[in-house]
């Protein structure tokens, strides 16, 4: 499976579009960071490692690079400097001006520009993709999400080859049904439902690299020393000029037996990302640390499968708000444990909405239903003047 350090790697080099790697540079980079690279930029992968290089290149060929912008020459003393005569024409009378050709003439978009943030989140359910019936479902999916900016998935299987093959075809997917731009992925370092878990899993986060750029990433197994189930995936992105940190969390389940772990692990998650800057690359969570740090607002992000009802997250983040806040279904077992919450002060720089997008055919692998999930898909939208 691809390494944190790896992804991040790879990450910056698709940001600058290969970019300063030539045929001896990308081949002195790892294996998996190659390997991913092609995933990236490529229809299929080669298995050889010079094919995979020689294949880069090629495709390097196709990306945008930076262009200086040129201005004719000036004409030399005596060349161009004359006019050749045109016959008079006789002049035709102006048109008085009227309100109507005057308004003609204004930019008919009475709306200033915006910046907008499209995040989608789902837990995917170990992201199946191995009957005809499942590979279906999730390109139907993929095709009508490839134009949204980022998205997060939730339990995903860390085991190399299931991890490979399952997220290479849905990054490939959202490739082919994009309508621009190149997709992106990073993944967290493997993590279990508890310590003794051997079914490790990682949060993905696919990303638009036109709109996009991934700054850093850390995987926060500890907080506070207590150690995290699922540890959440926390990825500063930078979009349109905005800093924004992405963390993605699946918490345990609200059963008898996990409660108390899923209440400590939410309590403390919200009150030390709050205090403890270590949890968010250092940067400022509200509008006084921003202030005082002399540098532009931060948004931050904590979004994905709570397995906790909007009530009780709002009690346990003073300094969140969630966007999610009555009732509405997130799963087919009628409970709304899929939110997204934004530190408050993001409220005073953005507007925000949700959606809640209900799949038309639920999963339930137990009774033999295929399909994608047995969740929702959460979709967080942010605008703002363009102006601010």
């Amino acid at each position: 499976m691809l390494k944190l350090a790896d992804s991040e790697m790879a990450a910056v080099i698709l940001n600058q579009n290969l970019w300063g790697y030539g045929e001896k540079r990308l081949g002195k980079l790892p294996p998996d960071v190659i390997v991913h690279l092609c995933n990236a930029l490529l229809t299929t992968t080669p298995t050889d490692a010079k094919a995979q290089v020689a294949a880069l290149l090629e495709a390097k060929k196709r990306l945008p690079t930076p262009t200086r912008s040129s201005t004719p020459p000036p004409a030399a003393e005596g060349e161009g400097n004359e006019t050749p005569e045109t016959p008079e024409t006789p002049e035709t009378p102006e048109t008085p001006e009227t309100p109507e050709t005057t308004e003609a003439n204004e930019d008919t978009n009475p709306f200033r520009d915006t910046i907008k943030v499209r995040v989608v989140s789902l837990n995917a359910l170990k992201l199946r993709v191995d009957t005809a019936a499942q590979r279906a479902a999730w390109l139907k999916l993929i095709k009508a999400l490839a134009d949204e900016d980022v998205i997060v998935l939730q339990e995903i299987p860390a085991g190399r080859e299931l991890f490979h093959k399952r997220t290479t075809f849905a990054l490939e997917a959202l490739n082919t049904h994009t309508s621009s731009g190149r997709w992106a992925m990073l993944a967290s370092e493997p993590s279990g439902a508890s310590a003794a878990d051997r079914c490790a899993e990682c949060h993905v986060l696919f990303y638009q690299t036109r709109s996009t750029e991934v700054v850093r990433s850390a995987t926060l197994h500890l907080i506070s020393n207590l150690r995290m189930c699922h540890a959440p995936l926390a990825v500063h992105l930078r979009s349109a000029g905005h800093d924004l940190v992405v963390v993605s969390v699946h918490l345990p389940p609200d059963t008898t037996k996990r409660r108390a772990d899923k209440k400590a692990q939410l309590q403390l998650l919200l009150k030390q990302y709050a205090v403890d800057g270590s949890l968010r690359f250092d940067l400022p969570f509200t509008n006084k640390g921003a202030k005082d740090a002399k540098r532009p607002f931060v948004t931050h992000m904590l979004l994905g499968d709570w397995n906790t009802e909007p009530a009780e997250l709002q009690a346990a983040g003073a300094g969140f708000e969630a966007l999610l806040r009555g009732a509405v279904p997130t799963t087919s077992g009628g409970k709304s444990y899929d939110n997204v919450l934004l530190n408050r002060d993001a409220l005073e720089h953005w507007s925000t909405s949700l959606e809640i997008l209900e799949l038309t055919k639920t999963a339930n692998f137990a009774r033999g239903v295929d399909g994608v999930s047995d969740h929702a898909i959460v979709r967080a939208a942010l605008s703002r003047s363009a102006q601010k």
